[in-house]
Parts: structure tokens; C-alpha cells; sequence
């Protein structure tokens, strides 16, 4: 696995990543280079995560030979350069189909989700997923309508769940691609320029992708975190994922718990059921509409604290832009060795700068 983190100010472009390189047993070598530079000749750099392998050929070795067939004196955007990219890989690269890649994620989603269910329970087991609307190469699926049904309670609506569940694995199918980011300066223009996509496979021809974040001729600043990032991304928005779980919890609890004292004090006033259920509907609608809300504020804090720790960032010497990348990827490797997770973040890092003027440069390479 990966931690890796991006500063980007007017000044320059700061990309550092761990180093480990995790197998398919969970084992983790501190050998693996995930930022790339292509050319002297214009100012760029290709830093990746997740999967390292596309369509089992090395991106270390697509990369290494698509920049053999650009003509980078004649480049004139980063936009070139990712979308020559995705042509080169869908030239160079093996078939397969998107539905093929599709179903095995899938089986595999499905096989976890249900052994956590078995564990777990049905309700406490989704409520610990991330959810994510899905990408229109997912909802296009035949069984889209009804694919999980059958792992649904009765009592629940089959409906309802079903496209929830579809947005828990679209969040987790986000993490079985392969996470890059091209970084760089146009020729025309003085500001930075950044695109974070997620590949997935080569079907037929067509690379099918996913555009997760942009900036385009920026003078903005943004400090970004990829990958495993959960203690960096605390450390740049304020609010720890651990406390926005509990609080969802809580107020979920808190409205189950309201719900049942409201029908059993309505039940023992012989309130006739009809009533009691039409009762229970409106209450349960402006609870939902209040957590929306909730929701809502504790994500406009987190995206709040991002351009606060960003904008503090562009005043701040070059030097600390360096050592705040690194900070960031050390703090979750520290985290993972205070805790029971594998460890797949290593504090071996590598970080590179670039610039306008003086294009790419290591900063740090072990």
C-alpha cells in the first residue's frame, strides 16, 4: 500500500511518497519508486499509487517508455501529457472487458461484505462503509437494478439498500485501480497544474478511468493527500474519521432510540396504528433531513480546514513544504505501528519539487 501527499503553491509542486511495496500475502519491501520524472524538457512529474501493475505490465516500465515517444519540446499542457498517457496505455496494453474486471472486484466485495454481516450484523456492518455516488461505468451494469437483493433483510428496502450498497462499493472499488496524479506547469502559464485519476483496465481499446481531482493553471494553494491518508488527512482538515463515526453513530443510536420511546408512548395512548405509522413516517423523514444537514456542516468544516492549513502553507519557505510532505507520510506510518493494521505504509520516503523554472528535481530519493 501507499501514503503519499502533494503541496502546491504558486511557488512550486511538492510530491513525496513511502516507499513500500506491499504483495498479495500482506508482505511489505521498502524498495518501490512511485514518483517519476520523464524529461529535462518540460516541467512534470507522474506519481502513482494502489495497484503498480496495469493490465500485469510495471507502470514503472509504461512510464518509462511512453516517455520515449513524447515529444516534450513541442508539449504544451500536463493535460497533454495524461491524455497521451491513457492513448499510449491503450495501444500498448492488453485487452480484457470492463464487465470482467467489474464482476471479479465484485465477487470479492460481496464475499467481505458478507462475512462482516455474518459478524456483525446487517446495519452496523454498512454503517462502518465509506459511500461515493457511482461512476456511470458502474451503474451502467445489466444487474445494477437488483445485484445485491440477495444479501438484503426482508424487512429492509430492497431498493433503497440495494444503491446504497452500489455507493459503499464504488467507494471501495475506487482503491482496486491504480491512483495517479500528473503534476506540473503549462508552458503558457505561471501557475501549477494538477489531475489525480484512478485506472482501471484496458476494455478493448478504451481505458476506462475515473477523473477524481483537478486544479488547471492554479494560483490557489492545496495541500492533498492520497492513498492510506487517514492521520494526515486529521492533521489537515481537524476532524479525525474515528470522531465523524462516532458521531454519526451516536445521533443514529439517539434516533432509533427516540423512534422506539415515541411508539411506545404513543402505542400505550391507543393512538390507532394507521396514525402511529403516518406519525413515525414524518418524524423519521425530518430526522433524516436534520443528519443531512449535520452531514453537510461536519463536511464544509473539513473542507474548511483544508484551505485554512493550504492557504498558511503558500507563505511558508520551500524547505517546510518538504518537511510537512514527509511529516505526512511518517505520521501514518507511526500510526500503523501503534496499532494492529499491517504494516503497509514504510517511513522511507522520496520527494521531489518542481518548478517553472527548474522543472524537476529529487529532494529526497533513498
Amino acid at each position: 500500500m501507499t501514503s503519499e501527499s502533494m503541496i502546491m503553491t504558486k511557488e512550486g509542486i511538492t510530491l513525496a511518497s513511502d516507499m513500500a511495496i506491499t504483495t498479495p500475502e500482506n508482505k511489505s519491501y521498502n524498495c518501490g519508486t512511485k514518483i517519476f520524472k520523464l524529461t529535462d524538457d518540460f516541467p512534470i512529474g507522474i506519481m502513482i499509487n494502489g495497484n503498480v501493475d496495469f493490465q500485469n505490465i510495471p507502470l514503472e516500465t509504461l512510464i518509462g517508455e511512453f516517455a520515449k515517444t513524447v515529444d516534450f519540446k513541442k508539449i504544451k499542457t500536463v493535460q497533454q501529457i495524461k491524455d497521451q498517457f491513457l492513448n499510449y496505455l491503450s495501444i500498448n496494453t492488453n485487452y480484457t472487458t470492463f464487465n470482467d474486471y467489474l464482476f471479479s472486484i465484485l465477487h470479492h466485495f460481496k464475499k467481505e461484505l458478507i462475512e462482516e454481516i455474518k459478524e456483525y450484523g446487517f446495519e452496523e456492518t454498512l454503517s462502518y462503509y465509506s459511500e461515493k455516488d457511482a461512476s456511470y461505468f458502474i451503474n451502467n451494469n445489466e444487474n445494477y437494478n437488483t445485484e445485491f437483493y440477495e444479501i438484503i433483510p426482508q424487512d429492509k428496502n430492497k431498493e433503497e439498500v440495494n444503491m446504497r450498497i452500489w455507493r459503499i462499493f464504488s467507494y471501495y472499488f475506487s482503491f482496486e485501480g491504480t491512483g495517479i496524479i500528473f503534476a506540473g506547469f503549462d508552458s503558457d502559464n505561471f501557475y501549477p497544474t494538477f489531475f489525480e485519476i484512478t485506472l482501471h483496465c484496458n476494455d478493448n481499446g478504451k481505458i476506462i478511468y475515473e477523473e477524481n481531482d483537478s486544479m488547471i493553471n492554479s494560483e490557489k494553494p492545496i495541500i492533498k493527500v492520497f492513498a492510506i491518508n487517514e492521520e494526515a488527512y486529521t492533521f489537515i482538515t481537524g476532524i479525525s474519521k474515528n470522531f465523524e463515526d462516532f458521531i454519526k453513530e451516536y445521533i443514529e443510536e439517539s434516533n432509533n432510540i427516540f423512534l422506539n420511546e415515541l411508539t411506545y408512548r404513543l402505542t400505550t395512548r391507543k393512538y390507532n396504528k394507521t396514525l402511529i405509522d403516518e406519525i413515525l413516517k414524518i418524524c423519521t423523514t425530518l430526522m433524516s433531513d436534520i443528519y443531512k444537514d449535520i452531514g453537510q456542516q461536519i463536511q464544509n468544516f473539513k473542507i474548511n480546514g483544508i484551505y485554512d492549513t493550504s492557504e498558511f502553507a503558500e507563505y511558508l519557505p520551500k524547505q517546510i513544504h518538504w518537511d510537512l510532505a514527509n511529516y505526512l507520510i511518517k505520521l501514518t506510518a507511526l500510526k500503523q505501528k501503534f496499532s494492529s493494521d499491517n504494516e503497509t505504509v514504510s517511513s522511507e520516503t522520496e520527494i521531489a519539487f518542481i518548478t517553472k523554472h527548474n522543472h524537476f528535481e529529487w529532494i529526497q530519493k533513498d
